[in-house]
């Protein structure tokens, strides 16, 4: 559908009058619940698993209110912040999900993401950059 005026398309967004308090805490579930993902492979609600996966038509389907209005703010968040070996396409979610544990934690232990949160590598080496 091609709107034909400004208004037509403000009247189709639907975004609800929300609250800024509204809005961050939507913002803040998100980022909280990405972090349970990044960190112990904590399987993501659909939305937060469309918009980790960079599954855009997913993401707009699925999201609520204020999950729209918070979106840019929650890719930057994975842009800036996140390893990119665990977001960007639904193999590297599939492949995060399905990593073990340990595996996982050393990944993160050597990224600007785990560094931040005081993880320790538990192997010698950098585990991506290990040859079997």
């Amino acid at each position: 559908m091609r709107f034909k005026t400004p208004t037509d398309l403000l009247a189709n967004l639907r975004l609800a009058v929300v609250s800024a308090d509204e809005l961050f805490a939507s913002y803040e579930s998100a980022i909280d619940s990405i972090d349970r993902y990044v960190l112990d492979g904590i399987p993501l609600g659909g939305n937060l698993r469309a918009i980790v996966s960079n599954d855009l038509r997913e993401t707009i389907a699925t999201a609520d209110d204020h999950r729209r209005l918070a979106l840019f703010p929650i890719v930057g968040y994975l842009y800036n912040d996140v390893p990119s070996s665990c977001w960007g396409s639904r193999e590297k979610h599939d492949a995060w999900m399905a990593m073990e544990p340990a595996t996982r934690r050393d990944l993160l232990a050597y990224s600007e993401f785990g560094r931040r949160r005081g993880l320790e590598p538990t192997h010698a080496e950098d585990p991506s950059h290990a040859t079997e």
